[in-house]
């Protein structure tokens, strides 16, 4: 996976707090837009979209700040660390993938659970 990452990734976790995902990431709202998405589903998808985003980006940023806060890891610890915090969101954003599928096939149910939030 270290090999996956390049320069410009590695600058978010520099200062994770201040990381703005790029543009072409927020881009999805206007494709949906711009594609023949019967409105219901459209509609699904951009919320859906929205409120996991920020579900997903606000713990990655609060993991990884956690990790440059500490001062007791070695570089080692918190390379590994943020390893693991890419991990979780990678397993998140699956997560938000599979819910929007299963969302998008079958009707919501009247009674709503509530889903635990993976971090």
């Amino acid at each position: 996976m270290k090999d996956c990452l390049n320069f410009k990734e590695s600058q978010s976790m520099d200062d994770p707090i201040y990381y703005k995902p790029p543009d072409e990431a927020l881009n999805v709202i206007g494709t949906l837009q711009q594609d023949n998405i019967p409105e219901p589903i459209k509609t699904l998808l951009e919320r859906e979209f929205s409120r996991w985003e920020s579900i997903i980006i606000d713990g990655v940023q609060e993991s990884l700040q956690d990790i440059k806060s500490s001062f007791e890891l070695s570089q080692a610890e918190k390379w590994q660390k943020s390893m693991d915090a890419v991990e979780r969101w990678l397993q998140n954003y699956n997560h938000y993938v599979q819910h929007t599928i299963d969302k998008i096939q079958a009707p919501e149910p009247r009674i709503r659970r509530k889903r635990l939030k993976k971090y």
